[in-house]
């Protein structure tokens, strides 16, 4: 099942993961700085 899935899939996930990854990032800056 998963095999399919990891070939194609893994790296349009890496992309979605890198992306949310820095929006994250930025989110947890934010948050310590008012703290």
């Amino acid at each position: 099942m998963f095999k399919n899935l990891n070939e194609k899939n893994l790296k349009e996930i890496q992309k979605i993961v890198e992306k949310n990854r820095s929006e994250i990032i930025k989110a947890w800056q934010k948050h310590f700085h008012k703290s």
